[in-house]
């Protein structure tokens, strides 16, 4: 799972009962931005598939809502216009 709380609680006999291994992981480790943006920069890998849409400015709370609400993966955002 992803970062959460400090503490948490689960079905530790369920874990044991079924022989469960389980493992933490931090979600990146050093160089993985870096390797990220060399991999967009050499057309390697694409991430446009994981916008689900773009919202004016004035709509952002209601972006915020819906990505929290598992309505999407990523809203882009649009600046304030002059």
């Amino acid at each position: 799972g992803g970062m959460g709380k400090n503490d948490i609680t689960f079905p530790i006999m369920a874990m044991c009962t079924k022989e469960l291994n389980v493992k933490g992981s931090f979600r990146y480790g050093s160089g993985d931005y870096q390797l990220a943006v060399e991999m967009l920069a050499a057309g390697r890998i694409s991430v446009k598939e994981l916008i689900t849409g773009k919202v004016a400015f004035t709509e952002a709370e209601k972006a915020f809502q819906d990505v929290k609400a598992g309505k999407g993966i990523k809203m882009l955002i649009e600046g304030v216009k002059d």
